[in-house]
């Protein structure tokens, strides 16, 4: 977002203005900055509804949907979306425990593969957490790789990846009280990375 608002200062006729978090939080739209044009990104904590009721208010021109940003919180709306377009996605399934109906929350775990809802995925394959908020994303590798799991997560200091190589690895669906997730297969190297990843500057 800052190499964003970088590249935007860069151009003669635009100024951008960052809204303080204290004034976005505890202050009324009413006195919110003005504005010609608006960005805004849903992310935790953030009152997505005073930045509608603000664009209602002032009625900048909008760079982003707002209304859309509370589709982009689950993982299911928004596959569906793209399924909707016709925008080609890779295969996958959806342990949904959201769902009342039992055939769209099955699993059966095996060494190597899982199978979702009669879906059968063969290792290496991706588990995701339905929810956009959570950045903890699995990929299981097969045996013949050596096995083990590896995490990727939300940037904390230079570190996006953990490793764990254990061979037989507990799916997070396994405990009953997590949330929905959805599995897709990985495309790429099946081989698990002994070392950390580290994001680019």
């Amino acid at each position: 977002m800052k190499e964003i608002l970088t590249r935007l200062e860069e151009f003669e006729y635009i100024r951008t203005v960052i809204f303080p978090e204290e004034v976005i939080l505890k202050e009324p739209v009413e006195k919110w900055p003005l504005c010609d044009c608006l960005i805004s990104f849903h992310s935790k904590g953030f009152p997505l509804e005073k930045a509608q009721a603000y664009t209602d208010l002032r009625k900048p021109y909008i760079i982003n949907n707002l209304d859309m940003q509370y589709d982009l919180q689950d993982r299911r709306v928004v596959y569906k979306i793209l399924e909707r377009e016709g925008i080609e996605l890779p295969r996958f399934a959806i342990l949904d425990r959201d769902s009342k109906d039992p055939s769209k929350r099955e699993l059966i775990e095996g060494e190597d593969h899982v199978e979702v809802n009669g879906v059968t995925f063969n290792k290496p394959f991706v588990e995701k957490p339905v929810s956009a908020e959570d950045h903890n994303i699995y990929i299981y590798y097969p045996t013949s790789a050596g096995g083990g799991s590896q995490r990727l997560f939300r940037k904390v200091c230079s570190t996006t990846s953990q490793c764990n190589l254990s061979s037989l690895p507990e799916y997070r669906v396994a405990d009953s009280a997590m949330s929905s997730l959805l599995w897709y297969l990985k495309v790429g190297p099946v081989q698990p990375q002994l070392t950390k990843v580290h994001s680019f500057h």
